[in-house]
């Protein structure tokens, strides 16, 4: 990441020269990290998973249970570090999930989404909301906008990793959305703004948000939908092609993987 804070900016840079040829991670150095940062760390990675299970590739059920298997095990892993945090089993497998969940092999034959990454870099350029707590608001409220387009893989992702039984895809879909939501919660993670503190004045929130949306797309000449989660409720901002916003969309009969 590359962030200038005087002008509230945060990007992404990637490129195949950053990564390492050996890479050695010791899961007992992790143990003293503070009970916020574990928690963050395992939001992250469940974000990185589920940007590529959740990106609108078909046929991708090898890949599919590769991520189920990497969502399950770090979500058994955090609750173990939360009771005990010099675990080392557990850092262990929370380790090389979230080595798996970024390192390229969960992402393979998938097209990805990451809209709910780049939203949550500007929210955290603009607050001192740490990046894992950002995709914890994000993600839940990113979900329950798309999961129309697609609600079988929403229904699979509620059986496959929260044990949620067979009804309707639509049904499980939302039940599987309010089953991460209370798994983040239990682990102590916010799932809206107001929970993490944010200033409770709707209207400035959402005039804040658009200026961060602006610093998102400055250079995106693509119509682009993102959510955002403000209090208990979820919003809609369009952003067209000229670069004026919609507002707002809640509760959007139609929704898009992007």
């Amino acid at each position: 990441m590359i962030m200038n804070e005087e002008e509230k900016k945060k990007w992404g840079l990637g490129s195949r020269a950053f990564y390492p040829r050996l890479s050695i991670v010791d899961p007992s150095i992790q143990s003293t990290l503070p009970r916020n940062q574990t928690v963050n760390g395992a939001c992250d990675t469940l974000a990185h998973v589920f940007e590529a299970y959740f990106g609108g590739t078909p046929s991708t059920r090898m890949q599919d249970e590769l991520s189920e298997g990497i969502m399950r095990t770090t979500m058994d892993s955090v609750r173990i570090l939360l009771d005990d945090p010099s675990d080392y089993d557990a850092r262990a497998e929370l380790a090389w999930a979230a080595t798996l969940a970024l390192n390229g092999l969960n992402g393979l034959g998938r097209a990805g989404d990451w809209a709910s990454h780049g939203i949550e870099h500007s929210l955290s350029a603009f607050t001192d909301i740490a990046h894992g707590e950002g995709l914890a608001i994000v993600f839940p409220a990113w979900m329950k906008y798309v999961y129309r387009e697609d609600p079988e893989k929403f229904a699979r992702f509620g059986e496959k990793v929260f044990g949620i039984e067979k009804s309707s895809a639509e049904d499980m879909a939302l039940n599987a959305i309010e089953a991460l939501k209370e798994f983040l919660r239990s682990i102590g993670a916010p799932v809206t703004l107001r929970e993490r503190g944010y200033p409770g004045d709707t209207e400035d929130c959402i005039l804040e948000t658009l200026t961060i949306l602006k610093y998102i797309h400055a250079n995106n000449d693509k119509s682009s939908i993102w959510p955002f989660c403000i209090h208990a409720e979820w919003l809609i901002f369009v952003k067209k092609r000229d670069g004026t916003f919609l507002l707002p969309a809640k509760h959007a009969e139609k929704a898009y993987f992007f």
